[in-house]
């Protein structure tokens, strides 16, 4: 136990020491406040070039009522990119100490390999839920003060899905770093992960299944869509992320290091 406390702290240590933390909490909250941002500020752009518009001929175009609903989709629009910027920073977590030799005598100290992947998965986990907690904090936050988040159905459920899609990626990320040996080739792995799960869910059967259906949440926040229908998709993606972290453990032991 004292090792694995150990190696935790070296971990969240390493946050600070390469900025991770600062960047992740940067990008956080410069998403959360674009969210109620750009919901705010398109009908007022499209009002100062309605006459530049209208003498090159573009004429009638109608900005429909902006309402905290309009900043909710605007958020759910742009939070792919949180998670595409987070999987960046981390496809290098392994692969780094892979190329510097820097495991090996870690484990030849008595570290068995479980607790290093458990530590480094722990660590994501928390950074991922403090910039993920700061990135819809500050939306809320703007939303409330322009409109009323009152009016949006279901808000903190759609949030719990796109923070679960979140939990799961990670899941990919650490089987992914098992794996390859290169960040390029974890970056492959999961993004081709996702984009195969992007591709079945073309298949409205195959979609009710997908993990990916949590980037979709947006849907329920006007009650349109019940909660319920996310049963399937949230069945699936816990089945996998188990799968990935005991795939990734058993890979990870026998990995050449």
């Amino acid at each position: 136990m004292r090792q694995l406390n150990a190696f935790i702290k070296k971990e969240w240590m390493e946050q600070f020491r390469t900025n991770k933390l600062l960047i992740i909490m940067i990008v956080s909250v410069m998403m959360g406040i674009m969210a109620p941002a750009v919901a705010k500020l398109t009908p007022v752009l499209f009002e100062a070039m309605a006459d530049t518009l209208a003498e090159q001929g573009i004429a009638g175009i109608e900005v429909g009522e902006v309402t905290a609903l309009t900043s909710w989709q605007q958020f759910y629009k742009n939070i792919s990119m949180l998670v595409i910027v987070f999987v960046i920073m981390y496809s290098g977590s392994y692969t780094t100490e892979y190329q510097r030799g820097t495991l090996i005598n870690i484990v030849t100290k008595g570290m068995s390999r479980t607790k290093i992947l458990v530590s480094k998965l722990l660590v994501q986990l928390v950074v991922w839920t403090m910039a993920y907690v700061v990135n819809f904090a500050t939306t809320y936050v703007y939303t409330e003060y322009y409109w009323d988040n009152s009016e949006v159905k279901n808000c903190i459920f759609a949030g719990l899905m796109v923070y679960i899609f979140g939990i799961w990626t990670i899941g990919l990320l650490t089987l992914a770093s098992s794996i390859g040996d290169t960040n390029m080739s974890v970056l492959l792995i999961t993004g081709g992960v996702v984009a195969v799960c992007y591709i079945l869910s073309i298949v409205p059967d195959v979609a009710e299944y997908m993990p990916t259906k949590m980037l979709g949440a947006v849907e329920v926040l006007d009650g349109s869509v019940s909660t319920a229908n996310y049963g399937k998709a949230i069945a699936v993606l816990a089945a996998t992320y188990i799968m990935s972290i005991v795939g990734a453990i058993l890979i990870f032991r026998k990995k050449k290091i």
